[in-house]
C-alpha cells in the first residue's frame, strides 16, 4: 500500500511585483492529515497550495517533500506524489466524464488508450466517487457537485500520496457539501494526505484534524479547531464578533457570526 506524505513548508515567503503574498509561512503536515487552509480573501490560501504544487515559486524558504527540497524534485515525479484539484476545467475542451478522470493518469503513461491498468484505476476512481454511471456524459453537462466529484477522481485517478483542494465545496448546496468534505476525510484516512483552502469555518471544524489560520500571508494559528476559532482569533482575522459553542451530542464545535467587529 502507498504511504501518504509529510511535507513540510520552511519559511516561505512570495511575492506578486511588490505584494508579499506569503509572509514567512511554516507548517507541518503528517501522514494521513485532513489540513484545513482558512482565512479571508486575500490571506494566501491558494498561493499555499500553488506552492507546493510549484505553480508559483518561492522568494524565500523551502518546502520539504519527505525531507527532499520540492525544487529538486521533477514535475513528472511530482505529479506521481502529489495531485492538484482545479477549481475548473475549461468548457471549450467538452470531455466526457471518463475522458477527464484518465487524464489523471497522464504521469505514469505516454498513450493512455491503450493503458489497461489506467483503465482500470479510472473506473476505480469513479466508482468510488460515485460518478461511474456519468462516464459517458459530456463533462459541461453536469452539475456543480457531479463535476466536483470527477474532478476528485480524476486526483485519485492519479495514485497521488497527498491532494490538494482548494474550495472543494464552493457553489455547491449544503447536502453536496458534507457529501464532498465526508469523501475527503475518507480519503484521509486511506492513506492520502489532504491539505484543502475553505472558507467554511463550520465544515473545517467539522472534519478537519488541524486548521491552519492565515491573514495577509502569515501564518496566524495552527492547531485543533477548537484551538484556532476561538472568538478572540476569528475577531483578529475575519473583523468581526462571533460565538463560539459546542455540541452537546458529537463534541464538536461551530461557529454562529453576530456581526461586524
Amino acid at each position: 500500500m502507498r504511504s501518504s506524505l509529510r511535507a513540510e513548508i520552511a519559511g516561505v515567503t512570495v511575492y506578486f511585483d511588490s505584494i508579499k503574498a506569503l509572509d514567512n509561512v511554516k507548517l507541518k503536515i503528517n501522514r494521513n492529515e485532513f489540513v484545513g487552509l482558512i482565512g479571508p480573501n486575500g490571506s494566501g490560501k491558494t498561493t499555499l497550495l500553488r506552492c507546493i504544487y510549484k505553480y508559483v515559486k518561492p522568494k524565500l524558504g523551502a518546502i520539504y517533500i519527505e525531507g527532499r527540497d520540492l525544487k529538486d524534485i521533477g514535475l513528472k515525479e511530482l505529479s506521481r506524489l502529489i495531485a492538484s484539484v482545479p477549481t475548473e476545467i475549461p468548457e471549450r475542451f467538452n470531455l466526457t466524464v471518463s475522458d477527464i478522470v484518465l487524464m489523471g493518469r497522464t504521469p505514469f503513461i505516454s498513450s493512455w488508450w491503450e493503458d489497461r491498468k489506467s483503465l482500470i484505476k479510472a473506473e476505480e476512481a469513479m466508482r468510488i466517487l460515485d460518478v461511474l454511471h456519468l462516464s459517458n456524459r459530456k463533462f459541461s453537462e453536469l452539475s456543480s457537485g457531479e463535476k466536483q466529484r470527477v474532478l476528485i477522481a480524476k486526483a485519485l485517478a492519479q495514485e497521488p500520496k497527498m491532494l490538494l483542494v482548494d474550495e472543494p465545496t464552493a457553489h455547491l448546496d449544503i447536502k453536496h457539501q458534507l457529501s464532498i468534505m465526508e469523501l475527503l476525510k475518507r480519503i484521509a484516512r486511506s492513506n492520502i494526505s489532504v491539505l484543502a483552502a475553505t472558507h467554511d469555518l463550520n465544515l473545517a471544524a467539522r472534519y478537519c484534524d488541524k486548521l491552519v489560520l492565515l491573514k495577509k500571508g502569515r501564518v496566524i494559528s495552527v492547531g485543533a479547531p477548537e484551538e484556532v476559532l476561538s472568538p478572540e482569533l476569528i475577531a483578529e482575522v475575519y473583523e468581526i464578533k462571533v460565538k463560539v459553542r459546542r455540541d452537546d451530542k458529537d463534541g464538536r464545535i461551530f461557529v454562529i457570526p453576530l456581526s461586524p467587529r
